[in-house]
């Protein structure tokens, strides 16, 4: 209960937003590598040279069912956004 101006209200337990909030899996600077996805294949020699290990350099906003991360690639210097589902740690 609640007292305001001299007149007392019943008040709705509160839920604790933070608490229930997601966050996102993995932190600025880990090293990461893209999954397997489908889509087309890059040239043979690009493929050699093009690892699929990714240091994470910005945490974005969440997009449907997952949070979005702004990678680059540490051999190409590439840079491009990935969802969470697309990633896994670096083993």
């Amino acid at each position: 209960m609640t007292k305001i101006a001299g007149r007392i209200y019943k008040t709705q337990p509160m839920i604790r937003t933070q608490a229930l909030a997601r966050r996102h899996k993995y932190a600025i600077g880990q090293t990461v590598t893209l999954l397997k996805v489908a889509g087309p294949r890059l040239p043979r020699k690009l493929e050699e040279i093009n690892t699929n290990e990714f240091e994470i350099t910005r945490l974005l906003p969440e997009q449907g069912p997952d949070f979005l991360y702004r990678v680059k690639n540490q051999s190409t210097a590439q840079e491009r956004v990935v969802s969470e589902s697309e990633i896994s740690l670096k083993n």
